[in-house]
């Protein structure tokens, strides 16, 4: 987990608006025929005047070409030239590979498919900031046209691959967790994706989300707003599903010291399965007006 301490100065009554939250949406399906990495999730952001940009990068699409084996997408913490989305299997079945996740600084990889099962998602990375632990940025399962599909990490943000059938539609990934997408049933081209519809909606990957948290005590005299407000313990949680702004009031200078987690939107099911968006944060800083 990463995650950021910020002190934030405003003043003068007025709302402060500096503080954007850009939250990436997750990347759709890929059809037959379209290498590894061709799309990303798109990358979250916390960003405002006076301070560094906090970015976390977009999961990179599965393969969905017989060129690369229909490996899975490399996670946002890894790049796209690191190998962290693993192999498929190519021969009279055809399996997907795994997804890479965001499970550690550079992300971890899917596992391969073999002969009976494609490849699993791989660990997605753990948080608290919301009071509970929470999982984010797992790796999206491959699809499978023989044999079992492959499966993402439990409630870590991926979405699980298409079975053998037609009718085994990959799972979605979890919303705003960024999560990769579960692999097609290897073969749909995108002229087949109006009559397999729900394959295709299933194999996007997940929104990004923004999570801003403070000890409540310490912004008394203040108004703070932006996202969905919450509380855990002496906590207030302010949760960005989609873009938006963090903005604080005061009738005088003050400051508040917050913590942040960003994270990046997964990349989409080819047939190998979407990789996990990044997870990361930035280093404390005070921000004055």
């Amino acid at each position: 987990m990463f995650i950021v301490r910020r002190t934030i100065a405003a003043g003068g009554g007025t709302a402060i608006s500096g503080w954007t939250c850009t939250v990436g949406t997750g990347a759709t399906a890929i059809p037959f025929g379209t290498a590894v990495g061709s799309t990303s999730g798109g990358s979250s952001s916390f960003s405002g005047s006076g301070i560094t940009t906090l970015t976390s990068l977009g999961g990179f699409s599965g393969s969905h070409s017989t060129g690369d084996t229909f490996k899975g997408g490399n996670s946002g913490a890894s790049g796209l030239d690191s190998n962290l989305g693993s192999a498929g299997f190519q021969s009279t079945r055809t399996m997907g590979g795994g997804g890479g996740g965001a499970s550690i600084n550079v992300g971890q990889q899917g596992s391969a498919a073999g002969f009976s099962s494609a490849g699993s998602g791989a660990a997605g990375r753990s948080s608290s900031i919301t009071g509970s632990a929470v999982f984010y940025g797992g790796g999206g399962g491959g699809g499978a046209n023989a044999g079992n599909a492959g499966v993402a990490q439990a409630n870590q943000g991926g979405g699980f691959g298409a079975g053998p059938n037609l009718s085994d539609n990959p799972t979605l990934a979890l919303a705003n967790r960024g999560g990769g997408g579960g692999g097609l049933r290897p073969g749909i081209t995108s002229g087949q994706f109006s009559t397999y519809p729900d394959q295709v909606a299933n194999a996007a990957g997940g929104d990004g989300v923004i999570i801003v948290k403070y000890t409540t005590s310490d912004a008394s005299g203040m108004t703070v707003s932006g996202g969905t407000t919450s509380t855990s313990g002496s906590s207030t949680i302010h949760t960005f599903n989609s873009t938006g702004t963090f903005s604080i009031q005061a009738t005088s200078s003050v400051s508040l010291a917050v913590t942040v987690l960003v994270v990046g939107a997964g990349g989409g099911g080819g047939a190998g399965g979407g990789g996990g968006g990044q997870v990361s944060a930035d280093t404390s800083f005070t921000l004055s007006t």
